[in-house]
């Protein structure tokens, strides 16, 4: 068998997809046709080459902060300030399948990619300063659920709070060093209401 090869992709802000370009703080995500393009080679050379990959989104993968936690969504309404602020594991979900719903056809993708039968396929996904709702074991289960990464497919998706390193590799988002306005005191809890 062939090397491991690890993709590395940051910042895909996969947020609901809009009708309009003034629709508050919502946007849709630019590239999906690409984005499954892109997997699809991946998964092709895979197989090509029999060569084991790892997909690495090191960070802002789904854009929470850009979608509003309703129970029903409206892509051509503009939504008030107040329905983006609330960052419980309730309103993240309800994020969660406002994005998946509007972005169908890329979790599909996604769940055609990780393989558990060599060479494996899997995902890695690292929380970044615009999805820290991955910090809710809900968001987490809920994604393993839609990704179809239970059973003997668990061990393809796996989650990392502020870094990747192993097999030779280190990757973070970043934000921890950016500006303080863009980082959190605490990663792994990053619920302090003063921060």
């Amino acid at each position: 068998m062939a090397d491991k090869l690890k993709l590395i992709l940051s910042d895909l802000h996969i947020g609901a997809n809009t009708v309009t370009s003034d629709n508050g703080l919502c946007r849709s995500f630019p590239a999906t046709e690409d984005f499954i393009a892109f997997l699809q080679a991946a998964s092709h050379e895979s197989e090509q080459y029999q060569r084991e990959i790892e997909l690495i989104i090191n960070g802002d993968f789904l854009a929470f902060l850009q979608v509003p936690a309703v129970d029903t969504y409206d892509s051509q309404e503009t939504y008030p300030v107040a329905v983006f602020q609330d960052s419980s594991q309730e309103a993240s979900l309800k994020r969660l399948e406002i994005i998946v719903a509007t972005n169908a056809a890329i979790f599909e993708a996604l769940v055609d990619f990780i393989q558990v039968e060599a060479p494996q396929r899997r995902l890695t996904i690292i929380k970044g300063n615009h999805d820290m709702s991955l910090f809710w074991p809900g968001i987490k289960n809920r994604l393993r659920e839609l990704l179809g990464a239970s059973g003997k497919r668990a061990s393809l998706l796996r989650f990392a709070d502020e870094f990747v390193s192993r097999e030779q590799i280190y990757v973070e988002h970043g934000h921890q060093r950016a500006e303080k306005m863009n980082g959190y005191q605490d990663s792994f809890d990053p619920r302090d209401e003063q921060d």
